[in-house]
C-alpha cells in the first residue's frame, strides 16, 4: 500500500504545497517518486514540495502510484527481479 498526504503550509516565500509520501512494502519506492519533483527520502517515506495545484499534484500521484504498484515496483537494494 502506498499514500500521500498534501499539506498547504503557512506561506512563507516557500512553495504553495508540501507532499508525504508512504509505503508500507520495500517493494514500492516512494522515493523515486519523490525525486522527480525534486524531493527526495527513503524507499518507504519520501516527500517534496511543489508550488502546482493540488489537482495537478493528484493527477501525477495518481499516475505514478499506478505505474509503482503496476509493474514499475524496483526490487529493493541487493535484491535482483530474477
Amino acid at each position: 500500500d502506498m499514500a500521500a498526504l498534501i499539506r498547504e503550509p503557512p506561506r512563507d516565500d516557500g512553495p504553495t504545497r508540501k507532499v508525504s509520501l508512504r509505503a508500507s512494502a520495500d517493494e514500492f519506492d516512494v522515493s523515486a517518486i519523490a525525486r522527480k519533483s525534486g524531493g527526495g527520502g527513503h524507499r518507504q517515506a519520501a516527500g517534496f514540495s511543489t508550488d502546482a495545484s493540488v489537482e495537478d499534484v493528484v493527477r501525477f500521484l495518481q499516475r505514478e502510484f499506478v505505474a509503482l504498484a503496476g509493474n514499475g515496483a524496483s526490487p529493493p537494494a541487493g535484491k535482483s527481479e530474477a
